[in-house]
């Protein structure tokens, strides 16, 4: 199933002992599209501290009543390796913060999203038989829901808007779309584009680049703004642009 990000946040993260906070923001990697991260705002609990909650960790969500369950103590997160609030999660922060659950690395095995398959679960999945465990080289660069959210979306010419939220799939964490903010001139009307879809991507400068014209994208199928993503839907948004859908790829692996 797919969900806005934005409207995921204030959910309730409950710890197997007690609430641990709120869902804060979201970080993503900017290789696979991945939530790697839920960043909980723990209030009063843990005042100053950034407490990352990996989707590893996560139970199954209750949606109706807008929490999370999180399978780990509030003295297990409460330990977690520390990072001020404002800082990066960088490499060496994630092998600490994985080694301190006794949690594989995501970034194992290289190819897919979650060590050797595309759901969280997979990162305790033994590497195939006669395979070489590889591990993911160089620094990943986790991307903030937040600061996204403020980026434009261009093209070398021409400027479509900003970004408005982005949609994740829940049985991956996988980011499948990117949600533009049209109100000036589609007003009404939600843009949805996978990130594929985009060509170059200047973080320095916070701009997405993409290749389709204005023209193009209003003449794509949108959706009625807040309508959820249907399958219906996405199957007629990848048929436009002929295309191969995410889903019988997903199915393959």
């Amino acid at each position: 199933m797919l969900h806005y990000l934005h409207e995921l946040k204030q959910f309730r993260l409950e710890a197997t002992d007690g609430t641990i906070g709120r869902v804060k923001d979201f970080l993503f990697d900017e290789k696979h599209w991945t939530v790697r991260y839920m960043v909980a705002d723990t209030g009063n609990w843990l005042p100053g501290r950034k407490v990352l909650v990996s989707p590893v960790s996560l139970g199954t969500p209750d949606w109706d009543n807008k929490r999370f369950e999180v399978k780990l103590t509030k003295e297990q997160v409460e330990s977690q390796p520390g990072l001020d609030a404002d800082a990066s999660v960088s490499h060496q922060h994630e092998r600490n913060w994985f080694k301190a659950y006794g949690y594989p690395s995501y970034w194992v095995g290289g190819y897919f999203t979650w060590g050797y398959g595309v759901e969280p679960s997979a990162v305790f999945t033994e590497p195939p038989e006669g395979s070489d465990v590889e591990e993911e080289i160089g620094e990943p660069h986790l991307r903030s829901l937040e600061e996204i959210r403020s980026y434009k979306v261009s093209t070398e010419n021409d400027t479509f808007g900003r970004v408005e939220d982005l949609v994740m799939d829940d049985a991956t964490w996988t980011i499948r779309y990117v949600q533009l903010d049209t109100r000036k001139w589609l007003p009404g009307q939600s843009v949805l584009l996978s990130p594929e879809w985009f060509n170059w991507f200047d973080w320095d400068n916070k701009t997405l680049g993409c290749e389709l014209t204005r023209d193009t994208i209003e003449r794509i199928p949108k959706l009625a703004q807040g309508m959820p993503v249907t399958r219906s839907f996405e199957t007629a948004l990848f048929e436009h642009f002929d295309k191969p859908a995410y889903w019988w790829e997903t199915k393959d692996k």
